[in-house]
């Protein structure tokens, strides 16, 4: 079934959106500010992120998972027009025998969130004509999706890699490796120095783009 976009009731549900994030403009998460175009794209599929910068315009997603401990889980992070739109942890309640596999399973859950803001988006009449940035910092889980290597070790849970693979063969999104420090979610699944984790924090809520109480209330 297609739908007619935009959709009527998406300009009712961004007008509550914006009149909320009003409401909320002192709590540090902010959207806009000195922010530019997504500077992530690099050879081989390999990107960078400055944590002393701004989250980009464009959609982004970051996923992260821990793996061989007592509760395995994966951490979301999607941003847009330089802020968190979405963000959280989840048990990983399936049971994965590699890290490789695990971090597959984050990037893929990552990936249905992607498509559900995107699907939100072209209800709202702005979804963004560039497919969206998704990066993992497990260069094992890279290669598997992207084809850049044999899995042979991994052969038995390729399903598992199976639609994330379609989605970045029907350019859906852009699937991205970055170092293990340059990954947004990462704090978010383990145990992180406080500067660290007050460093990403600012980095996901656009807190340094944040505008004064004093200069709202002039």
């Amino acid at each position: 079934m297609s739908y007619p976009y935009p959709v009527d009731d998406a300009y009712m549900a961004v007008r509550l959106l914006i009149e909320l994030a009003y409401v909320h403009r002192e709590e540090g998460i902010t959207f806009g500010g000195d922010i530019g175009s997504n500077p992530r794209l690099m050879a081989f599929m390999h990107g960078e992120i400055d944590v002393n910068g701004s989250p980009p315009i464009e959609l982004e997603g970051h996923s992260d998972a821990t793996w061989n401990t007592d509760a395995d889980s994966y951490a979301a992070v999607i941003t847009r027009y330089g802020g968190a739109v979405h963000h959280g942890v989840w048990a990983m309640k399936l049971i994965c025998d590699s890290s490789a596999l695990a971090e597959g399973i984050a990037s893929g859950r990552v990936a249905e969130k992607l498509t559900l803001v995107q699907e939100i988006e072209r209800g709202a009449g702005v979804a963004s004509e560039t497919p969206p940035v998704l990066t993992t910092d497990s260069t094992s889980n890279w290669q598997i999706a992207t084809r850049h290597t044999s899995a042979n070790r991994a052969r038995h849970a390729l399903r598992r890699w199976r639609v994330l693979m379609e989605r970045i063969k029907a350019r859906e999104l852009i699937f991205m490796s970055v170092p293990g420090l340059q990954q947004p979610a990462d704090f978010m699944t383990k145990l992180t120095s406080g500067n660290s984790v007050n460093a990403w924090v600012a980095y996901v809520t656009n807190a340094r783009n944040a505008v004064p109480a004093t200069v709202l209330e002039a």
